[in-house]
């Protein structure tokens, strides 16, 4: 991943499930649901309706 300041958006759409990482240089936001990590330099939105199941994870062993 470059180090260069990008203003990229990727969105990841509700019908859409990604199983694996994720190394982004942009912002994210989710509607879908990714089982993975998310690494990026910009900023992560999760929707509503969004899931990202490491971080749900680590919400429940880590209260």
């Amino acid at each position: 991943m470059s180090n260069k300041s990008t203003n990229s958006q990727t969105i990841v759409a509700e019908d859409v499930q990604i199983d694996g990482d994720m190394n982004l240089s942009g912002n994210i936001t989710i509607y879908g649901e990714i089982r993975g990590s998310v690494s990026t330099h910009g900023s992560v939105q999760l929707a509503k309706k969004g899931k990202n199941f490491l971080e749900m994870l680590k919400q429940l062993l880590f209260r």
